[in-house]
């Protein structure tokens, strides 16, 4: 297995191996809502690819049992990938995994940026990345991907919808959302 930020170092994904991402990730959040865990750090260092061409999420480092969980629930995770009710330290479910992945599948197909930095070539400071997640933990709107064309944008545009009762109710019904794409 190689983590997807190495093997994007020299490869690119296709449309065609990007959706796979997304469905194969959302097995795997099947597979863990059976069980009862919650993620809490899907990004690109997470999600591993095999020789074969299929996506495997890995590091479940910080993943935690939902019967585990209370009121006051750690803010664990990767800022950049957060949800915002993560980062704002609110009760959340697992739909925070569906949130982080909705962004790796936005960085996925535009250009490597996440949502509010400037497109390639343009460079960005630390700054402007700083304040690009402050837009999105505000719940400003986030613009469709560059290279995704309507109905794809609009499954991940659902998926990084800033409240929670706007993204999908679980990982079946977005893999499901794939499946129909």
């Amino acid at each position: 297995l190689e983590d997807l930020s190495t093997y994007l170092k020299t490869q690119d994904l296709s449309e065609e191996e990007i959706v796979r991402l997304g469905m194969d990730i959302c097995k795997a959040l099947i597979a863990c809502g059976s069980v009862g865990i919650i993620h809490r750090d899907i990004k690109l260092g997470n999600i591993f690819i095999n020789k074969f061409g299929s996506f495997k999420l890995g590091d479940f480092g910080i993943a935690k049992q939902l019967e585990e969980m209370t009121d006051a629930m750690s803010r664990k995770g990767t800022n950049m990938y957060m949800a915002p009710e993560v980062f704002q330290g609110k009760k959340y479910d697992a739909t925070i995994d569906l949130y982080s992945l909705g962004l790796v599948m936005y960085r996925l197909l535009n250009d490597g940026r996440l949502p509010f930095l400037p497109p390639k070539p343009m460079e960005f400071s630390v700054q402007e990345q700083s304040n690009a997640m402050l837009r999105r933990m505000a719940g400003e709107q986030i613009a469709p991907p560059q290279n995704a064309e309507k109905e794809l944008a609009d499954i991940i545009l659902k998926a990084c919808a800033y409240e929670a009762m706007d993204r999908y109710e679980n990982p079946q019904a977005m893999y499901h959302a794939w499946e129909q794409y």
